[in-house]
């Protein structure tokens, strides 16, 4: 028997569209296009079965959702700074599955806000985490879910990619939505894409041109620059 379709609000199926190739997803959240590849796709081994942290949004065609790289974005919280192993946060991700019965807990407001705590403490009785350890893995993880914004509803749209260095004080001036220029990374609140920026900067375009040219300041302008040299190196 053929289930019933469920009507899903606008944001939720916006945010499910394939719209990022692996290695895009890996230049917009600064992470190797391997990481992105073992995270989405899983990692092949002789002693465990073949599995992976998210559910890509079009794995034929190898393609990401907005929504996938949020997880992406929270996940690079667990293992830039500690090196956790896969197979010990999906453990925890199934956890939460059952603990708070969602499908996909790395999206969930209620998750990301009330039980990360929760999360955070299983997840070091896993792989012993030293308490000191646990508060600069809160620190981390916090600074992660501050550059996610989400709607009056608990959905997520906008999210804010570090430029800089991965902490709480990287400006939040570029965003990513998928409502906007199809979800490529933007001048905040100004629907510039970055690239555009970054482009007629290489071809000569000074800072100051470009920020009265577009009407930014010139530090949105220095930021879209400095993002997108990052995320080229």
């Amino acid at each position: 028997m053929r289930a019933k379709s469920r009507t899903l609000p606008a944001p939720t199926i916006l945010n499910d569209q394939p719209l990022y190739r692996l290695n895009e997803a890996a230049r917009y959240l600064q992470l190797p296009t391997s990481t992105v590849r073992n995270w989405s796709l899983g990692i092949r081994s002789e002693d465990r079965p073949k599995y992976s942290l998210i559910r890509m949004a079009d794995p034929k065609r190898r393609l990401l959702s907005f929504s996938n790289l949020v997880e992406l974005h929270i996940l690079a919280s667990l293992r830039r700074k500690h090196g956790i192993s896969l197979q010990s946060i999906k453990k925890s991700l199934d956890f939460l599955k059952r603990k708070w019965s969602v499908d996909r807990p790395l999206l969930e407001q209620s998750m990301l806000t009330d039980g990360k705590h929760l999360f955070i403490d299983h997840l070091g009785s896993l792989v012993n985490i030293t308490e000191q350890g646990q508060g600069h893995f809160r620190e981390m993880l916090e600074a992660h879910l501050n550059r996610i914004e989400w709607n009056k509803d608990g959905i997520i749209f906008k999210l804010y990619p570090f430029t800089r260095t991965n902490s709480v004080s990287d400006p939040m001036l570029i965003s990513i939505s998928p409502g906007i220029r199809s979800g490529v990374p933007c001048i905040n609140d100004r629907r510039i894409p970055t690239e555009i920026i970054a482009s007629r900067h290489r071809a000569g375009d000074n800072i100051r041109f470009l920020a009265e040219d577009y009407d930014c300041d010139v530090e949105e302008i220095e930021e879209a620059i400095r993002y997108e040299s990052r995320a080229a190196a």
